[in-house]
């Protein structure tokens, strides 16, 4: 295969937007991983590397996995501290004019699994979120296998390092701002092992985070839900909502 090929061609336009995952690329029976992906696949799963153009200059890498298999083999990745993009043919593709339709339909991280068989039946499976504005801190988390979804907002990093220590998530999110990546140097060593991801600054801002909790929960205000003045806590909530929706497409 060339990088020349249509399927090749899509497949580049797809991995464009996910270049922090390792993309399954759905063939068939067969979910593959082509260049840079398929390197590091297949070192940390232990299986093949090989190529669809052996002996051509500049032959592209590649390997494979059984796509009825797969959850081992993303478990693997994730606990490795990869993420992981699940590319879905959606069309058949007996009715398809040329070229399959795909798309990705879900990036499974360390804090999105949702395969019970690779989680600690008695734990949970943190997603956090943390935002700092105006000295103070809104902690937010989420459990999407159990549908677990809470906020606070705390005054000191001290009491941040609780939550930490208290919940234990596998993944934690950040704006992507000077001062969110100062925080995340301070909570460094409570942090360790953790996966971190800086979400566009935009997506934590105050006004867009009130519109966006009170668009998913159908409602014209948040008094209901006591958070209406926690400004911070709105915007932690907003960071994982927004987060989940960028991530779980299916």
């Amino acid at each position: 295969m060339s990088t020349t090929t249509p399927v090749m061609r899509q497949y580049l336009e797809i991995k464009a937007d996910y270049q922090d995952a390792i993309l399954f690329f759905r063939l068939g029976d067969f979910y593959e991983m082509f260049m840079d992906d398929a390197v590091l696949a297949s070192r940390v799963l232990g299986i093949t590397l090989t190529s669809r153009n052996k002996g051509v200059e500049n032959a592209v890498p590649l390997c494979g996995i059984p796509y009825h298999s797969s959850q081992g083999y993303i478990a693997k990745l994730i606990s490795a501290g990869h993420k992981v993009a699940i590319c879905e043919q959606v069309e058949d593709p007996k009715m398809a004019k040329g070229i399959v339709k795909r798309e990705v339909v879900r990036v499974v991280t360390p804090g999105l699994v949702t395969d019970t068989d690779t989680l600690e039946p008695k734990e949970n499976n943190y997603l956090q979120s943390i935002i700092e504005n105006n000295n103070c801190y809104g902690v937010a988390h989420v459990d999407i296998t159990t549908g677990e979804f809470q906020v606070t907002q705390v005054d000191t990093l001290a009491q941040v390092e609780s939550e930490l220590g208290s919940l234990r998530p596998r993944e934690v999110l950040f704006s992507d701002t000077e001062q969110s990546r100062n925080l995340k140097q301070q909570l460094d060593h409570s942090l360790d092992g953790v996966m971190c991801n800086f979400l566009p600054e935009w997506t934590c801002e105050v006004d867009y985070a009130e519109e966006q909790l009170q668009a998913f929960f159908g409602v014209s205000g948040l008094q209901s839900f006591g958070c209406h003045k926690l400004f911070s806590a709105q915007q932690a909530a907003s960071a994982v909502l927004y987060y989940l929706q960028q991530t779980q497409k299916d």
